[in-house]
């Protein structure tokens, strides 16, 4: 939700609190905010005139409404929850959150909502006061997107950011820089107290303190230094530091320094692991062993990579695994023999055509399709092959990498593959030279055998040593020179470091008896030492026992000084790629012509391998740049500096620039004539695009400081002193800004809220808080007290010493006006509440009291805390009828079926029965779901005592005017019947026709009158019972309605009261003669039978034209009031509906526990 901040202020309250006087609405118009009312359920049930304007709306239209659908959608549910928290405690939340306006358009609003309780604290109304702070929330708005694309901008850089205060030794290091390091973001670094010393590796420590050292006094123009710092969990990360005071004084000093940390561990552990395959080669380890750890470092560098070289065979028609250390050994011996084809076969391809090859996806590959079934049995998705070239141009083989997804290489990891190619091919190559030495040296043995070359002999028995006159020779001795006969005359002249290998390899042949061969040095005649090459094998005894050995020696000083050049070599190479993943170029010292380039230099310069090759670094340079690059260049050339690093701009081809970092080392040893360099290019552009972004981000949020809707100011926390304040802040204090700096915010606090403020700030600096919020009031120049809220955050982080704070404050002197309105409403609310004379309960769904008002107390004799949580029926409020009775409307509402009003028979707490009309209603939360019952009450005991007498006078009255009926005028008419019949036979002709038809009329009024006088008294209940009463029904139905009626009753049912079964019969009665008036049934069906353990079921059924259900607003007929009002007073339940078809069944179950005879 896009609620901005909310806030709850505890306000003193009345114990009761109803609905607003309607005397304050002329007090609420003459306001400016917006003011509506409306009930828990969002029902708007007044707004003043400012609320009609803001929403374009009249007080018809919304008085009524709900107030929702003004809202935002998104900013709905936390409202509604920040509504449900109020409580008479804290009956007041300021909520700010967006709404449309009459013309649509999103507004931000400041809404302050005050409940309204009742005595027992029920919510009856809540109140809005708003004021529109659209401009506020934007300027707010446009100074949180100021400070989160600087943060973004910096955090997305990948780097950790540092400030260095050198006058306190003091750190800042941003989450990025801890994180690089393993740390939370917000967690402290132990030792950092300390500065940076104890974080950096002691071997790097003196490096690192003379680089920074360096800058600070003005040596360097900045610092940048690689070094290692110590992670959290104790292993040591290579980072590269960058940083520049930004602040010195008067003299020079510097004060503060501000840098970055960039994370270079991947790039020095690619460089271990080249200079381990470049440490291989040089120490002429096996090529397949050189090979293997090639590949397995590309695998190491890059997760989930999968490589292998493949060499042409002997005859270069077809490819040869040699190096796939991670490939399954089905797919090493499919692809083993793979032909050098321009069209089969990614590395084929490669190696036939010299040219790099990738397929993003196997298998839509044409030219891989007889390695689809391969690929997807081993979970290769795609490839990629890159030639392997001598330095003679020759393609040896190619280097292929797989991945198992689909993907196409980045920059990265053609790099990494090209580089590790071109190592493949210098193993190679050195392989090639190892066997042509070794032909080499066979031939030499073969001439060397042909000349009796360099013979020696030992005798192990007796130490005599025989040395031909060819060994001699090779030391430039004559033969008749004496050079001894014993092992002295050899060991005098062997090397002292090569004894060691000397007796190793001798060892090793007397006890294992393999080929003694080594390699040594022998000091000449002349003084100086040459290399030779001794074999030998011995000739053991019986017992195994060596007693002579045999050998020749060879002078091998030239094939030695082959190797040390060929080392040299590969040193300058390694050299020249040591920092592959970078620009790299050779370059002419004296002309600064660019000889040799890596491909990366020529990306970062946007030009190709050839433009390059011919400019000079000067071409490329900014001209602003130009002046530094050449004096640390003829630094370099002097001997003045080892090295130099330098930040300029490099000019691209469209006149654009770039900036990089660039680090030059010269390629001579000190003495030597400075011809030639290496210059290594890293492209900074986006770390100074980060740079830039942070300080145009500085900028932005100190002109949004100055503009802000509220009150802003920068205070000093030791002191309370304003050091800075924005010109809303002057405004809310009536002072001018050079007035408010000399201030502390203890000048400005009425006395009566300081003590809160100074309580609040003591424990911001104790860190016990994060930050606070209070409301309290200010004073003027003018002694005037006006109300501010305050919002107060701290400028220091963790650990570090409180210093500065930051105060928003915001005017709310009008606000508090108004809740002093509230509190005299309140007050006259409070004279409301206890002049109701109904009782009224609020139940939660599972029929659990809520709350009950004094009324209700006073009626049932409970009190508060003894209903709360419990049912009406577990406090046995009703009897088992009742209770059923009630369950089933609750089910009803619940259900949300039409639930009337009910009369119900309710025991007190002293047991005396009362009887009262409910009334049940649900209320919804905003959601529209269920979330309480209200039940109201009203005591009709005393009516329901008058009315019982009533009916008792009514039924004694029917009674009497039956007999009355039966005795007098059925008597009278009965004797007019006798003589109109002895009339009848002295007549003749048409006048005997209407004697006939006048004694058959008064024959059915008699019939009518005894009727009538039956149905009126009910004798027939007194004398026969309820059974015999019921068939009396039935017959009559039957005799005088011509209409069938069937009767089943149970004989053992008759309650011994006689006004229950008088009351039980008016019913059976009343629903017989409804169904024959108004159904026209052609049968009628009388019921009594037992359904339960206590209870007994009247059931009258026809198959007539049903009953129609009365109008909207219009009660039921008489007949139904009366039937549901005689079973109410005998605690039945009467339930009447119509059929599925046709018919109506009336159905009224009683107890009979107390009934059977």
């Amino acid at each position: 939700m896009k609620t901005r901040k909310t806030s709850t202020t505890a306000v003193p309250a009345p114990p009761h609190a109803l609905l607003t006087p309607d005397s304050y609405r002329t007090v609420v118009e003459d306001l400016t905010e917006l003011i509506c009312r409306f009930r828990p359920d969002g029902t708007i049930t007044y707004v003043n005139e400012v609320y009609c304007r803001f929403f374009g709306k009249t007080h018809e239209e919304l008085i009524g409404m709900p107030w929702q659908p003004s809202v935002v959608a998104d900013d709905l549910s936390l409202i509604e929850g920040r509504l449900r928290m109020l409580s008479p405690k804290t009956p007041v939340v300021v909520i700010e959150n967006r709404v449309y306006d009459g013309k649509k358009r999103v507004r931000w609003m400041e809404f302050v909502n005050r409940a309204f309780f009742d005595a027992q604290g029920h919510l009856q109304e809540m109140q809005s006061v708003g004021r529109d702070i659209t401009e506020r929330v934007q300027a707010e708005q446009r100074l949180q997107e100021g400070e989160q694309r600087w943060k973004f901008a910096l955090e997305s850089s990948g780097f950790g950011v540092w400030d260095w205060d050198l006058a306190s030794n003091k750190i800042f290091r941003s989450s990025q820089f801890k994180m690089m390091l393993g740390f939370g973001a917000n967690e402290w670094i132990p030792g950092s107290e300390n500065g940076w010393h104890p974080l950096v590796h002691p071997d790097d420590l003196a490096g690192t303190e003379k680089a920074v050292n360096d800058h600070l006094t003005c040596k360097s123009d900045d610092f940048v230094h690689e070094f290692r710092m110590r992670c959290k969990d104790g292993s040591w990360k290579w980072v590269m530091g960058r940083g520049k005071v930004i602040v010195r004084d008067v003299e020079n000093r510097a004060l503060r320094m501000t840098g970055t940390l960039e994370d270079i561990s991947r790039r020095k552990a690619a460089e271990e692991r080249e200079a381990h395959n470049l440490q291989l080669i040089v120490e002429g380890a096996p090529y397949t062993a050189v090979l293997e750890a090639i590949v397995r470092s590309v695998e190491a560098g890059n997760q989930g990579m999968r490589c292998s070289i493949m060499l042409a065979d002997k005859t270069g028609t077809r490819l040869e695994m040699v190096a796939a250390p991670s490939l399954p050994e089905y797919v090493k011996k499919a692809l083993d023999g793979t032909p050098i084809s321009p069209d089969i076969g990614i590395c084929g391809v490669a190696t036939f055509t010299g040219k790099r090859v990738i397929c993003a996806d196997i298998r839509s590959e044409p030219r891989l399709e007889a390695y689809h079934r391969l690929s997807e049995k081993a979970r290769l998705s795609s490839c990629w092959s890159e030639p392997v070239v001598s330095g003679t141009g020759q393609v040896l083989g190619a280097f292929a990498c797989y991945r198992r997804e689909i993907h196409n290489p980045d920059q990265a990891e053609i790099q990494t593959i090209t580089a590790a190619a071109r190592l493949a091919a210098l193993a190679i190559e050195g392989e090639k030279r190892r066997l042509e030495l070794l032909v080499s040296e066979e031939r030499y043995a073969r001439a060397m055998r042909a000349t009796t070359d360099g013979l020696w002999d030992w005798n192990l028995i007796t130490g005599g040593t025989y040395l031909s006159p060819r060994w001699k020779q090779m030391l430039g001795f004559d033969d008749d020179e004496p050079l001894g006969t014993d092992q002295e005359a050899f060991m005098s002249r062997l090397h002292p470091e090569d004894w060691p290998r000397v007796k190793a390899a001798r060892q090793e042949h007397f006890d294992k008896r393999v080929p003694y061969q080594v390699e040594l040095r022998l000091r000449t005649k002349k003084g100086d030492f040459r290399w030779f090459l001794t074999r030998g094998e011995a000739d053991w005894d019986e017992q195994g026992q060596p007693i002579r050995m045999t050998g020749t020696i060879s002078d091998i000083s030239d094939r030695k000084q082959a190797e040390q050049a060929l080392r040299e070599s590969e040193q300058r190479f390694r050299a020249v790629f040591e920092q592959a993943a970078v620009g790299v170029a050779e370059m002419d010292t004296v002309t600064g012509r660019f000889l040799n380039v890596n491909q990366r230099i020529c990306e970062i310069n946007l030009r190709t391998r050839a433009e390059m090759l011919k400019l000079t670094f000067k071409e490329l340079t900014c001209a602003e740049d130009l002046p530094r690059s050449l004096e640390r260049m003829e630094a370099l050339k002097a001997g003045k500096i080892r090295n130099y690093n330098l930040e300029k701009r490099n000019i691209l081809p469209d006149g654009t620039v770039k900036w990089v970092n660039l680090t030059v080392s010269p390629m001579w040893l000190p003495g030597e004539e400075p011809l030639r360099h290496v210059a290594v290019v890293e492209d900074i552009t986006e770390r100074k695009r980060v740079e830039q972004a942070l300080q145009e981000s500085e900028q932005r949020f100190r002109a949004v400081f100055e503009q802000a809707a509220v009150g802003v100011a920068v205070i000093d926390t030791p002191t309370g002193r304003f050091l800075s304040v924005n010109q809303r802040m002057c405004e809310i204090n009536r002072r001018s800004s050079e007035e408010m700096l000399k201030l502390t915010f203890m000048d400005i606090t009425c006395s009566d809220d300081l003590q809160d403020d100074l309580s609040q700030m003591e424990a911001l600096k104790a860190g016990k808080i994060p930050s606070f919020k209070l409301e309290k009031r200010n004073v003027g120049p003018d002694g005037e007290q006006h109300w501010i809220h305050l919002t107060v955050s701290p400028m220091w982080r963790p650990g570090e010493p409180p210093l500065r704070h930051i105060a928003v404050v915001e005017d709310i002197t009008e606000r508090k006006q108004v809740e002093l309105n509230y509190l005299r409403e309140l007050a006259y609310n409070q004279a409301l509440v206890s002049h109701t004379s109904a009782f009224i309960a609020v139940l939660d769904l599972e029929g659990r009291f809520v709350h009950a008002n004094s009324a209700f107390s006073a009626t049932m004799g409970y009190a508060q805390e003894q209903i709360i949580g419990k049912t009406p029926w577990e406090l046995g409020l009703m009897d088992e009828a009742e209770t059923a009775r009630s369950q089933e409307r609750f089910a009803r509402l619940m259900r949300g079926e039409e639930n009337p009003p009910a009369d119900s028979r309710m025991r007190t707490k002293s047991g005396e029965w009362r009887y009262v009309e409910i009334r049940s209603t649900v209320t919804r939360k905003p959601d529209g779901t269920y979330d309480r019952i209200v039940v109201t009450g009203t005591d009709m005991t005393e009516r329901n005592r008058l009315q019982q007498e009533v009916l008792r006078v009514v039924e004694q009255e029917q009674a009497r005017v039956g007999h009355d009926l039966h005795d007098g005028v059925g008597q009278t008419m009965t004797g007019i019947v006798s003589l109109v019949e002895a009339l009848e036979s002295d007549l003749a002709g048409d006048t005997r026709q209407q004697a006939q038809r006048i004694h058959e009329l008064l024959r059915q009024s008699v019939s009518e009158v005894r009727r009538m006088s039956h149905g009126l008294s009910p004798t027939g209940v007194k004398y026969r019972g309820l059974v015999g009463a019921l068939r009396l029904l039935a017959e009559t139905v039957r005799t005088n309605f011509r209409t069938p009626c069937e009767c089943n009753v149970d004989p053992a049912i008759a309650p011994q009261a006689n006004d229950i079964e008088t009351h039980l019969f008016r019913i059976a009665q009343e629903a017989v003669n409804n169904a024959l008036r108004h159904g026209k049934p052609s049968q009628v069906k009388i019921s009594l039978q037992q359904v339960g353990p206590k209870e007994a079921e009247l059931r009258i059924e026809d198959d007539g034209a049903g009953m129609k259900k009365p109008k909207s607003g219009k009660k039921n007929g008489i007949g139904v009031r009366v039937m549901d009002y005689r079973a109410n007073l005998i605690g039945a339940r009467l339930t009447i509906k119509n059929k599925v078809k046709r018919g109506v069944v009336v159905t009224c179950r009683f107890d009979i526990a107390a009934g059977k005879k």
